[in-house]
């Protein structure tokens, strides 16, 4: 247990919104997709992070980030969310 008072909320934070809320979420997501799809919430972690961190500390977000940010966003979004066109099925030649 932490000793020091202005630890303790960070403390409480990890325990139930860090650990117990966001597994719980994750189960609560792989119920509804598939579990492939779900993988791709893991890549957004680092993004949600440091976004947090920017509005909540005040912490510098770096372009190359902001640009890589983009780009795992994007191939989330493609990977898990975009539905892809349908195949065109050829139709036989009536004769």
């Amino acid at each position: 247990m932490p000793t020091r008072p202005d630890v303790v909320p960070a403390f409480v934070y990890l325990v139930t919104i860090g650990a117990i809320g966001l597994f719980a979420g994750f189960v609560y997501l792989v119920q509804r997709w598939t579990a492939s799809a779900s993988s791709y919430a893991v890549v957004m972690f680092p993004v949600v992070t440091v976004a947090l961190g920017a509005l909540l500390a005040g912490e510098l977000v770096s372009a190359q980030f902001v640009v890589g940010a983009i780009v795992v966003m994007l191939g989330a979004y493609l990977g898990a969310i975009a539905q892809p066109a349908p195949a065109s099925v050829p139709q036989p030649a009536s004769s």
